[in-house]
């Protein structure tokens, strides 16, 4: 697969995964800081933090998002979805 075609899945989102951004985006606006897992699975009626972490790694592995490990709200916006 041609580089350039990699980097355009990379940019994809899954349904799934553009609701957990927007659920991030949203938190930080009404709240003014990131949410926690816990937060973040409860906002998108998630039974454990586990599935929301799955998706930030995957928002973090395409470039939407920067993870600070050890930190509760250790979620930094990096880019917005086109």
């Amino acid at each position: 697969m041609p580089p350039e075609q990699e980097a355009a899945m990379a940019d994809e989102l899954t349904p799934r995964q553009r609701q957990v951004l927007e659920a991030v985006q949203s938190f930080i606006q009404q709240h003014e800081m990131p949410p926690t897992r816990a937060e973040l699975a409860q906002a998108m009626g998630m039974s454990s933090h586990n599935g929301a972490q799955e998706h930030l790694a995957a928002l973090e592995k395409k470039g939407f998002l920067k993870l600070l490990p050890g930190i509760s709200r250790g979620i930094r916006l990096v880019r917005t979805p086109p």
